[in-house]
């Protein structure tokens, strides 16, 4: 890949980093939930952890017109998230 190419993925991939970051913390803060029988919060943090691949992907689409190089992860990590998330809200 030339300088050209990579530096126009570098804001996008750091943007995802900060997103991966936070969605971190918010399933980090979910699992705790869970632990305590809190499911309505549990539910509010795995939102927001749904967050990070969605935005990811946008944040591609957007500045570069392309589909990431994390697209795939993006995916697994959004359905990852989505499965407890829908056991969450039935509680």
């Amino acid at each position: 890949m030339d300088k050209k190419a990579s530096h126009g993925i570098e804001l996008p991939l750091r943007d995802c980093i900060k997103l991966y970051t936070d969605g971190k913390d918010y399933l980090n803060q979910a699992l705790k939930n869970v632990k305590s029988s809190n499911y309505r919060n549990a539910s509010v943090h795995l939102s927001a952890a749904l967050d990070a691949p969605t935005t990811c992907e946008t944040g591609f689409k957007e500045t570069i017109h392309k589909k990431s190089p994390v697209a795939k992860v993006n995916k697994a990590l959004f359905q990852k998230i989505l499965i407890p998330l829908a056991f969450s809200n039935m509680m």
